[in-house]
């Protein structure tokens, strides 16, 4: 009696189950299992490279949709907000609050300074009410107009 699961992959192949395979059928068989863990080998590195894709489709899409929101927002308090320190407060707390930081600030460029307009999550003590523009990374953005991106500010 040979053992059920031999016997089932000999049927899948067309072949005698009830006698044990002679070799020329044993390397048949090998071969077709061989081709078998070939083929899900392949398809599992596939599902892994789809995984990766959509994954970073659904984060790029999550992050669309948040900035979508936020510029809704920011347009419905443009439109409703003539007073321009209430509109730039609307801007600072619903960009905190959507993008998830908890600290945000906005600053306006008067004359060689900047000036802060508006605050989140800083300390009276933390938060800088003017800076010169010849100093710092803000400085650095304001004059030269292109943002600048710091991974780790410690």
């Amino acid at each position: 009696m040979l053992h059920p699961q031999l016997q089932q992959q000999l049927a899948a192949l067309g072949l005698d189950t009830t006698t044990p395979p002679d070799p020329q059928i044993w390397s048949r068989l090998l071969a077709e299992i061989s081709s078998n863990y070939s083929e899900h080998d392949a398809t599992e590195a596939s599902l892994a490279d789809n995984e990766l894709f959509f994954e970073t489709m659904y984060k790029t899409s999550y992050h669309q949709a948040l900035q979508l929101t936020l510029l809704y927002k920011l347009r419905t308090a443009l439109d409703s907000k003539l007073d321009l320190n209430e509109v730039i407060r609307t801007a600072v707390e619903e960009t905190a609050d959507m993008l998830g930081y908890g600290l945000a600030s906005l600053y306006l460029i008067e004359n060689d300074e900047l000036i802060l307009q508006h605050q989140v999550g800083y300390s009276e003590v933390e938060a800088i009410d003017r800076l010169p523009i010849t100093r710092g990374v803000m400085g650095r953005v304001a004059r030269t107009d292109k943002h600048f991106y710091i991974e780790d500010v410690n």
